[in-house]
């Protein structure tokens, strides 16, 4: 009993022991938190704040990437950036950078979002059985066999590639006038085809013995007589067209067609003489009639009264609103007095009212050339070829414009043809050759050789007297090598020609130009002066050195 209560005492002892122990224990560790909390308070109240330096050194960085990306128009991460800096450093300036970036960053996120659900979601395909796929691609390749068949049945179908060249173009259309004439000899329009034709040709005896024919048929008709006078007057028989002439207008003294001929019949005295003749006959019986209109304008056209002109024609437009020669006439004051857009659309409408009449598209076309406008000149010219292709001046003037305009072919072309109708043409025989040889020289540059030396054989075939026209030939290809450029050539090409003829003005003049060109203005000061010291009234010179002046200034 006695160790029993001595065992319990000891137990009652320990315990009280061991919770003094751990009181103190946790007192002492309840102590040391607080400790650490007290120090943890006095270093973090010890930490100062940052600066205002260092908050606007922040901001100034925000402010730096928030303009980078506005140039990236990232509106919304500058507008991040923006705010950022007025957090730390506010300023009227990054407040007025919030205000414009907010609704732009609202109008991108919005344009993102309405993309995003624009934008389609594909589901992933499923990869198919082999089977199935091998199938698809049979079906297919019979489905593209059978349009491939259909594509060469309908090619088979078409009409065949007209592989005839033009001369046989010519001949069957030839053939058929010539067929509907004899097989509908009652036909005028027939007949005056086939007259036509043949006064292209040349066969003016042929046309004759059409329109004699019709007259034999149809005396009463104005229409026959006016086209026999019409051709007595390309042949150059006055006397014989001016009995044609006045027969119709004795049948119909307002017959347009033959009054509006013998109003442009003034190509020559002789043609002239004739017209004016018959016109005063006209004026007598009818003296106001058309006759009588364009006698007068052409009189006030001719003393230079072009106001005068315009106002008659004005005047009677609404009377002889038909009269190809009253618009033509027309555009020759409007050309005089200086509106040339006026005589252009005069010029159109009257080759419109009366396509056989090629002097509004000459006009419209020497209008073209006076303005440098040497290709729609050229085109102008052929488009009215046709009306008269016998017309040697005319072809000439075609072939004149290509060459001003650098185009080689069509103008070598334009004066072969010419050569055709008329072989001891001089200025063509001077010009043709030179075209040749800038041809020749284009061959050689871009490796034809074989076709260099033809073109040059060709230039030698129209004129063999090469110390004639080869200086100008060179002048020429170095105009239009410095027209394209090729300044080295263009040097090259006038200095050639200087050794040809080394008094040639025209020659020192170009290099000039050249060098002009290249930005050498000194050495083009000097071929100016050079040309000045041959020639010392040379005006192209004097006006080059004039403009090298005035830019020094």
């Amino acid at each position: 009993m006695r160790n029993i209560l001595r065992s319990l005492l000891t137990l009652v002892a320990l315990s009280i022991l061991v919770g003094g122990v751990t009181d103190h224990l946790s007192a002492s560790s309840s102590s040391n938190v607080q400790k650490k909390q007290t120090r943890g308070k006095r270093s973090s109240s010890q930490k100062k704040a940052p600066s205002a330096s260092a908050k606007a050194a922040q901001a100034k960085k925000y402010i730096n990437r928030g303009k980078q990306r506005i140039k990236q128009k990232n509106y919304a991460g500058a507008l991040s950036d923006f705010q950022k800096a007025h957090k730390l450093a506010p300023s009227k300036s990054t407040q007025n950078y919030i205000k414009r970036l907010t609704p732009l960053a609202k109008k991108t996120a919005s344009a993102k979002s309405s993309r995003k659900k624009l934008t389609p979601v594909v589901p992933k395909a499923k990869p198919q059985s082999p089977y199935k796929l091998s199938d698809s691609i049979y079906k297919l390749s019979n489905e593209l066999n059978a349009s491939t068949r259909m594509m060469r049945n309908a090619r088979m179908a078409l009409k065949p590639v007209d592989t005839r060249t033009p001369e046989e173009v010519n001949r069957q259309r030839l053939e058929t006038i010539r067929t509907e004439a004899v097989e509908k000899p009652a036909d005028r329009r027939a007949q005056r085809n086939l007259a036509l034709q043949y006064e292209n040709e040349g066969k003016y005896a042929d046309a004759k013995d059409i329109y004699i024919r019709l007259i034999a048929v149809e005396p009463d008709e104005a229409d026959h007589h006016y086209f026999l006078g019409s051709l007595y007057t390309r042949m150059g028989q006055t006397s014989n067209a001016r009995f044609a002439l006045r027969e119709a207008l004795q049948l119909d003294p307002n017959h347009g067609p033959t009054i509006e001929a013998l109003s442009r019949y003034g190509g020559n005295a002789a043609t002239k003489q004739m017209a004016g003749e018959i016109i005063q006959e006209v004026t007598q019986r009818q003296p106001d009639g058309q006759a009588r209109i364009l006698k007068d304008v052409q009189a006030h056209l001719e003393q230079g009264d072009y106001e005068k002109v315009l106002a008659l024609a004005a005047e009677q437009s609404s009377r002889f609103s038909q009269s190809a020669s009253l618009v033509f006439m027309k555009g020759r004051a409007f050309e005089a007095t200086g509106d040339s857009e006026a005589a252009k659309k005069a010029y159109t409408r009257s080759m419109a009212m009366d396509d056989s009449d090629p002097r509004g598209g000459i006009a419209l076309g020497d209008l073209y050339f006076g303005q440098g406008n040497y290709l729609y000149a050229a085109i102008r010219y052929e488009s009215v070829l046709p009306r008269d292709p016998r017309n040697i001046a005319l072809r000439n003037k075609l072939g004149l414009s290509y060459y001003r305009a650098f185009e080689w072919g069509k103008a070598a072309s334009a004066w072969e043809e010419l050569l055709g109708y008329a072989p001891s043409h001089g200025e063509v025989r001077m010009l043709l050759p030179e075209v040749y040889y800038v041809m020749s020289l284009e061959y050689e540059r871009t490796g034809f050789t074989d076709l260099s030396r033809r073109a040059f054989a060709n230039a030698l075939s129209v004129n063999a007297n090469s110390s004639a026209w080869l200086t100008n030939a060179l002048k020429t290809a170095g105009e239009f090598y410095r027209e394209n450029g090729m300044y080295r050539l263009s040097l090259r090409a006038y200095q050639d020609a200087m050794e040809i003829a080394p008094s040639d003005v025209d020659a020192y003049n170009g290099v000039g130009a050249t060098y002009w060109y290249m930005g050498e203005k000194q050495m083009a000061v000097a071929a100016w002066e050079k040309s000045l010291a041959i020639s010392s009234d040379d005006n192209a010179a004097k006006g080059w050195l004039l403009l090298a002046s005035r830019s020094s200034d």
